[in-house]
């Protein structure tokens, strides 16, 4: 793999870590404060990062590094939990 394909593997992957926590924070506060522009945001990005997470997975099944499941399923699942925890403490209380 030359270094312009790894560069661009690690930026994409932490950008899949950022949607994965504003897409549920996002989503809850179009559907909480009815800003439906904030709820298309958020339902945009939130294929995104599932598609992230069956790419980890499929690394996983392949036998793979075990770097790309944590990098591109088990760290966007996290942050998902954390920006569904965030969104419903900040908007929905």
């Amino acid at each position: 793999m030359n270094i312009l394909a790894t560069f661009l593997r690690s930026s994409g992957v932490s950008i899949i870590w950022v949607c994965a926590v504003f897409s549920p924070v996002l989503i809850i506060m179009g559907a909480v404060e009815n800003k439906s522009l904030h709820m298309l945001l958020g339902c945009v990005l939130a294929p995104l990062v599932l598609w992230s997470i069956l790419d980890g997975i499929k690394a996983l099944k392949s036998h793979q590094l075990m770097t790309n499941f944590i990098g591109s399923a088990l760290v966007p699942i996290i942050s998902i939990l954390v920006g569904i925890v965030f969104g419903v403490f900040k908007y929905a209380m």
